[in-house]
């Protein structure tokens, strides 16, 4: 398995866990367990668990997706906004739940002290 695969079966892996259990919930063990993983594997690509979390929280943010939609809104008029450029923000946020459900994890369990923000 490469090591692109395996770093991505393990994001795959904690963002599940992380949305199903919560983050202080999860261990690395189950990570790996649930990846496929042997656990030094997991070791090899992250230090922690906080850094598999800011992991996901940077490499699969919706940004690249969203924003060049909201840029068009911005410029098209407010009384004239392209009804289809609306509908595929909508879409597009849509499309990104499992991040949102990650970002609210991520409100209530770190609060003030979101690894986020401290890595």
């Amino acid at each position: 398995m490469s090591g692109y695969v395996t770093r991505s079966l393990l994001l795959d892996a904690a963002h599940s866990l992380f949305v199903n259990q919560g983050y202080a919930a999860t261990s690395m063990r189950q990570i790996a367990e649930s990846a496929g993983v042997a656990l030094g594997g997991i070791y090899n690509r992250f230090a922690s668990k906080e850094a598999i979390f800011h992991a996901i929280l940077i490499e699969r943010h919706p940004n690249q997706q969203i924003m060049p939609l909201i840029q068009k809104m911005q410029a098209e008029s407010g009384d004239h906004l392209n009804q289809g450029t609306v509908r595929s923000l909508l879409n597009e946020l849509g499309n990104h739940t499992k991040f949102f459900d990650l970002m609210l994890v991520e409100m209530v369990e770190f609060k003030r002290q979101a690894p986020a923000r401290t890595i």
